[in-house]
C-alpha cells in the first residue's frame, strides 16, 4: 500500500469516527473498518456466535454443476431483493426458470413450478 493512500484513508477514518461521536452515531455511510483494505464493510448478520461478519456478499447460480456468480458486492445488500432478478437472469439465459432458489437469509427453498 502506498503511504498516501494510508495517509488518506487514516484521515478518513478518524473523520469518520469523529463525525460518529459527534453525532452520537453508531454507523456511517462506507465506514472504513480496515485500513489495508478500505473497500471492505461490515455485515451485521446477528448471529449468536458472529453479530458481524466482513467479507464480500455473493450470489451464485448453479447449472449443471457449474458455479456462476450472479452479484459479488462488499456492500450489504439483502439478498432477497436480488432473488427476482436472478430469476429472470437465469430464465433470459437458459429459456426455463430454476426448480429452486434459496435464499440464505430464510434458509428456505423457493420452489418455482412454471417451467413451462
Amino acid at each position: 500500500m502506498k503511504a498516501t493512500n494510508f495517509f488518506k484513508q487514516s484521515s478518513d477514518s478518524i473523520e469518520q469516527q469523529e463525525e460518529m461521536y459527534r453525532e452520537k452515531k453508531h454507523q456511517i455511510e462506507d465506514r472504513i473498518v480496515s485500513l489495508s483494505q478500505p473497500w471492505v464493510r461490515p455485515i451485521v448478520r446477528g448471529k449468536t456466535n458472529a453479530a458481524v461478519e466482513f467479507g464480500a456478499k455473493v450470489s451464485i447460480s448453479m447449472v449443471d454443476g457449474y458455479a456462476y456468480v450472479e452479484c459479488l458486492n462488499w456492500n450489504a445488500y439483502n439478498e432477497g431483493a436480488t432473488l427476482m432478478e436472478t430469476a429472470e437472469k437465469y430464465r433470459r439465459d437458459n429459456g426455463f426458470y430454476p426448480e429452486r432458489m434459496r435464499n440464505n437469509n430464510t434458509n428456505r427453498a423457493v420452489t418455482i413450478n412454471d417451467n413451462d
